[in-house]
């Protein structure tokens, strides 16, 4: 049984990792060990597929965070070449003018420039992704792990093209969260898991010093 899996980075991080002691987060641990078991598929291959963007270190939080992105990507694919593809699309950074929801005590403008940090092409590159693997018969069962609706045309054209193969929805959302999943996902999959709980992430770290060719992988300090 091949399973292919697909996942949303920015979805997974703001959903489930960002103020965690998570972000150092085995995805073939977390989906092997934890999803498939539990969901009792028992793959010949997993093949994941991590859709994400560099991060840009003009607007970052953190002086770190490019380097702990990097660091992270060489670890997942120095550890799971055979298993762990990551395809990145970009960010976009744009001032706008936006008009202010309400009024901000002392200020008289209405509206404000802002800074627009947006993330490009990772839709269209997991809808393309999950609909030429299965056009080229790459898989037998998929699993997508997002919360964003814009990926339901991309499940719909799969259901009618495809209805053999096997599709699973994984929410990248804590159990604690009070953010809504989309539950339109759920007319086009077999099955779903709703939400990721602090033992699903826990249980599913890297080890912090990861060996490689060259030297040592290690996870980030601030991590």
């Amino acid at each position: 049984m091949r399973i292919n899996i697909y996942i949303d980075g920015y979805n997974l991080y703001y959903g489930a990792l960002k103020h965690t002691e998570f972000k150092w987060l085995d995805l073939y641990k977390l989906f092997d060990d934890r999803i498939c078991a539990s969901m009792h598929l028992m793959p010949s291959h997993l093949n994941i597929k991590f859709f994400t963007a560099n991060i840009l270190g003009s607007v970052s939080s953190s002086p770190d965070s490019v380097k702990d992105q990097n660091t992270y990507h060489n670890a997942l694919t120095n550890l799971y070449p055979d298993n762990i593809k990551i395809i990145k699309g970009k960010y976009s950074k744009e001032v706008i003018t936006a008009k202010l929801e309400q009024a901000i005590s002392g200020y008289t403008e209405e509206k404000v420039r802002v800074l627009k940090l947006e993330e490009k092409q990772t839709d269209v590159n997991i809808a393309l992704e999950m609909y030429r693997d299965a056009a080229k018969d790459l898989c037998d069962k998929i699993i997508l792990c997002t919360n964003d609706t814009d990926l339901l045309p991309a499940l719909a054209a799969l259901s009618e093209d495809f209805p053999s193969i096997e599709k699973g929805i994984v929410y990248p959302i804590k159990k604690d969260s009070k953010r809504a999943v989309s539950k339109e996902f759920q007319t086009y999959c077999d099955w779903k898991w709703k939400h990721l709980s602090n033992s699903d992430l826990a249980q599913s770290q890297l080890p912090d010093k990861i060996p490689t060719h060259k030297k040592p992988i290690l996870k980030p300090e601030t991590w």
